[in-house]
């Protein structure tokens, strides 16, 4: 943008918690961001193929395509290489290494913003 105003960053939440999703969305009110919401990997997947995010706040266990397999199935797509991934979960010591974690229980709105901007950056490098 020439007029100085930030362009708004597209976040995907891909969790099958609905609760949790609705969180997210609370935590990132108000800020340039703009929220997406799948409820497994294969619908994350499908959006993201059609308009890929920024950053994708990824849930490792999901119903029809897990964490481990959208994150395989990212790194097998050119255009989906650049999404910024976000690890969500209740067990940090099972999240895939090269991503960075935050925790679900407890998480703090700082963490989040400070998160997707890190990822937001590094996508677009």
């Amino acid at each position: 943008h020439h007029d100085g105003t930030p362009e708004v960053a597209r976040v995907l939440v891909a969790d099958d918690d609905d609760a949790f999703r609705a969180s997210i969305r609370r935590m990132l009110y108000g800020f340039a961001v703009e929220v997406d919401e799948a409820a497994d990997g294969a619908a994350a997947l499908e959006m993201m193929t059609e308009r890929p995010p920024d950053v994708i706040l990824l849930d490792m266990l999901m119903p029809r395509l897990d964490g481990n397999a959208l994150l395989q199935r990212m790194s097998d797509e050119q255009a989906l290489r650049q999404v910024g991934v976000v690890v969500v979960t209740v067990r940090p010591d099972t999240a895939p290494p090269g991503h960075p974690v935050l925790p679900k229980q407890g998480l703090r709105r700082d963490q989040l913003l400070q998160a997707v901007r890190d990822a937001v950056g590094a996508a677009r490098g």
